[in-house]
């Protein structure tokens, strides 16, 4: 069993498919369905919820992968877990661009500003050479190696996203609660 089970292996194909499709439509400037869709399913605070569990389990469950035995078997999971956060990340940004996304996310941008929060003091933060993070392979890289990589790439990517996000969220702040606007203030 590869650790992913039927049902979050759908959930994730969604979301990839959701996200494909909203950026289309806003690349397109067509009638963005994704946005009107979620919003009137409320869906937006469930993705929000989904992503803090991502990185809950990035910061605790990964580790232990990157530490432990390394074979296909846990490098294909957790990859798909990491893929799965930038389609999450890409969704939202591309949804919180609007003002009524902002709105329909309610206290949910708590926890999404908390989780940007990290994402860019990772980014400043000076630990990596920006520079040199690629998943293009010069030589034969062990599995472990090469997870790595694209661990590096993928979370280096959703940080710049968050800064959009956090963009979007500031210019619509009078849209959102008081607390939101508050945080938003107060810590960036």
């Amino acid at each position: 069993s590869s650790g992913i089970n039927a049902e979050y292996g759908a959930q994730r194909e969604h979301v990839e498919k959701l996200n494909i499709q909203a950026v289309v439509d806003a690349t397109n400037n067509v009638e963005e369905n994704i946005k009107e869709l979620l919003m009137a399913h409320e869906k937006l605070p469930l993705l929000i919820h989904e992503l803090v569990a991502l990185d809950l389990w990035k910061r605790n469950v990964l580790p232990k992968i990157f530490e432990g035995e390394f074979n296909a078997e846990t490098s294909f999971p957790a990859y798909v877990i990491m893929f799965y956060e930038a389609q999450l990340v890409g969704l939202l940004e591309v949804l919180l661009y609007h003002s009524e996304c902002n709105e329909a996310a309610g206290d949910a941008l708590h926890d999404l500003l908390q989780y940007c929060q990290g994402k860019l003091v990772w980014l400043v933060s000076g630990d990596e050479d920006w520079h040199t993070i690629s998943v293009e392979t010069t030589k034969v890289e062990s599995a472990r190696e090469e997870l790595i990589k694209r661990h590096k790439k993928i979370s280096y990517d959703v940080a710049l996203k968050c800064i959009a996000i956090v963009r979007y969220v500031a210019e619509h702040s009078k849209d959102v609660s008081l607390g939101v606007t508050t945080r938003l203030l107060n810590t960036y």
